[in-house]
């Protein structure tokens, strides 16, 4: 199948939720990154947008019970669908955390909405990783 992906800026609306999703895939990678990593709060505003649900999950043939794998077809092709109907951004379900993620499809977003950097942080990921379980303890 030919996929049309669209460039997306992919946040979370909790700090958390940033953190579990970095510790997730940092924590496949060998040797683990020992350096720190920096978080950024963004102040971000968007037009259209759409909100999923997982009650949302069945009808876009999303199987739940997969949704923290990473195999990400039907989540994209829902992704690329909405990018199509010219949305600028899509909340969903973080698959790490309790929380919510942004996903912003930068090709749609209008470049007058504010999209800034408002604070930044350095985080020590791997012993916050080790405490919710992303990591094994050393």
């Amino acid at each position: 199948m030919l996929r049309n992906s669209m460039a997306v800026l992919y946040t979370s609306i909790e700090r958390e939720g940033a953190l579990a999703e970095l510790s997730f895939y940092l924590g496949m990678l060998t040797p683990l990154p020992s350096k720190p990593m920096v978080i950024h709060t963004l102040e971000v505003e968007t037009k259209k947008t759409i909100r999923i649900t997982r009650k949302d999950f069945a009808p876009l043939g999303i199987d739940e019970n997969k949704f923290g794998d990473i195999y990400y077809d039907q989540t994209q092709l829902v992704g690329d669908a909405a990018g199509f109907l010219g949305c600028d951004g899509l909340i969903v379900p973080s698959a790490r955390w309790n929380c919510d993620n942004l996903v912003i499809f930068s090709d749609n977003h209008a470049i007058d909405l504010p999209m800034n950097v408002v604070s930044s942080e350095t985080v020590d990921w791997q012993p916050w990783a080790r405490k919710n379980g992303f990591i094994e303890a050393e």
